[in-house]
């Protein structure tokens, strides 16, 4: 419950004062280390290394995503090139979109239009 106390401080109030921004980094800093100590006791306890090691690969997955969050760059350029993507689909739709009505326009204005039931005579 700690963690998430001082995971999600920062978080969800953006204008925390700094000392308690330094503190919650802090104090995760400390919360990882214990649970990365804990990872290696129980492993150098095992009887079958390899098989503790195998069995808890989710538990050192957690403790690794932090070490790895610069790797979390990668997904802002994934999503810069998304959202170019969808900003040049959404350009490209509205020109197709603004060729057509103003097409329309200009048909109607030089071809009057004399209702759909009208007969010539």
């Amino acid at each position: 419950m700690l963690f998430l106390g001082v995971y999600a401080a920062p978080i969800l109030e953006p204008g925390i004062d700094t000392g308690w921004r330094q503190f919650c980094a802090s104090a995760n800093i400390v919360i990882w280390a214990v649970l990365g100590a804990e990872y290696v006791v129980r492993l150098t306890l095992a009887r079958d290394r390899h098989r503790s090691a195998r069995t808890h690969w989710f538990d050192l997955v957690v403790l690794l995503l932090p070490i790895l969050r610069p790797l979390r760059a990668l997904r802002l350029v994934v999503a810069l090139k998304i959202l170019n993507r969808l900003t040049e689909m959404l350009t490209r739709g509205r020109l197709a979109v603004y060729v057509a009505a103003r097409t329309v326009t200009a048909t109607i204005h030089r071809r009057p239009w004399r209702g759909a039931w009208s007969h010539s005579r």
